[in-house]
């Protein structure tokens, strides 16, 4: 069973570093992570986010004009079109939590995602209890800087992780940002249903195309209606479940779905999806997701044994400057695990790295001691 756990999870966070074969040098593990400050919020209505700073108007449109005859086929686009508009804003960030139950024991892992212009920033952690592993990757200017290391504890009840990640490493990269292809919404957000786009996850392009597909979705489940935050801010509520028929029959969902929910080494003896939920919040206005979440339950053959197999996640999004700052992220990491972070950057990154912070505390006095 450690060993099944171990692959899931691995699989689950979708780690591209070899995770059981890595030796690296830990210091005192440290309390990590920036407190987020506007999870669900909207973007706020005086920043210019589109158009390369310059607009509030989104790339492609979300709206539907008749909440009560929304169709699978238009839930679809809906996603994919608000995945675009997260490509095109110049910032978001979002915080994943992830609870996985294999017969009667419980495993976690949370990830973050950052992004600021072509600035990205991502890490993931996960709890196993006898592997516990954390990937941070920054890419940022024209270097990524990234380190795996190891947690020491999790507390389950407040979310918060105590790890290692110092001495990370620095290489050259170039960055940029994806096309419109329905591919982001797999890798961005790990999103386990296949709604079209020619990039398979079985390596298989043949009569595939761009075009969006709703036909995992049961159009008789989906109910879209339209709520207003505290702030006057209107939200579309898309509740849906997938079509168990047509998601079983397609090879390309189940592929999506077993990568997605950290059981692709482990459930080749047969995977039985019971039931699985959804529920994607849009902003209206901006176009661009507030949450995205689904709880899965399915019955798997593990190790030769059947078992059930419980899946529940959420991604909240934030859209303010403090929270999708990666150079207060990489500034944070500086502090609290290694001056490398910071260090190791080249000299004409980290005077762009201070330029920044010097901004944000210019636009948030509170921030003043982080730019120091």
């Amino acid at each position: 069973m450690k060993k099944v756990i171990i692959i899931v999870l691995a699989v689950l966070l979708a780690v591209d570093l070899g995770l059981l074969g890595f030796g690296i040098y830990q210091g005192a593990p440290k309390k990590g992570g920036v407190a987020s400050e506007a999870i669900g919020g909207a973007p706020a209505a005086s920043q210019n986010l589109f158009g390369g700073g310059t607009s509030n108007e989104p790339t492609v449109d979300i709206t539907v004009e008749n909440l009560k005859n929304v169709s699978a086929e238009d839930v679809a686009a809906m996603i994919i079109n608000a995945s675009y508009n997260n490509i095109d804003i110049q910032q978001f960030y979002f915080e994943a939590n992830v609870d996985l139950m294999i017969g009667n024991k419980s495993f976690y892992s949370d990830y973050y995602r950052a992004k600021n212009g072509v600035n990205m920033f991502y890490q993931t952690l996960a709890w196993t209890g006898d592997y516990n592993p954390v990937q941070v990757k920054i890419d940022y200017v024209d270097q990524r800087i990234s380190k795996l290391g190891d947690i020491s504890s999790f507390n389950r009840e407040t979310r918060e992780w105590f790890y290692s990640v110092e001495r990370p490493s620095v290489k050259s990269t170039d960055l940029s940002l994806p096309d419109h292809t329905p591919y982001n919404i797999y890798s961005w957000y790990d999103f386990p249903l296949d709604l079209g786009g020619v990039k398979s996850a079985i390596d298989k392009t043949a009569g595939r195309t761009e075009a969006v597909t709703g036909s995992m979705i049961d159009g008789s489940s989906v109910k879209v209606s339209e709520v207003t935050d505290k702030s006057g801010n209107t939200y579309y509520l898309i509740k849906f479940n997938a079509n168990i028929a047509n998601a079983q029959a397609s090879e390309e969902t189940m592929k999506r779905f077993i990568a997605s929910s950290g059981a692709e080494s482990q459930l080749s003896g047969g995977v039985t999806l019971n039931t699985v939920s959804f529920e994607v919040e849009i902003w209206k206005d901006a176009g661009v997701f507030r949450n995205i979440s689904y709880k899965a339950d399915v019955s798997a053959v593990v190790s030769g044994r059947n078992r059930e197999v419980t899946i529940d996640k959420k991604l909240s999004f934030s859209y303010s400057d403090n929270d999708c700052s990666v150079a207060a992220r990489i500034k944070n990491l500086a502090d609290t695990q290694d001056a490398g972070w910071i260090s190791k950057l080249s000299e004409a990154n980290q005077a762009i790295l201070q330029s920044e912070l010097e901004a944000l505390a210019a636009k948030n006095p509170s921030n003043q001691e982080a730019a120091k």
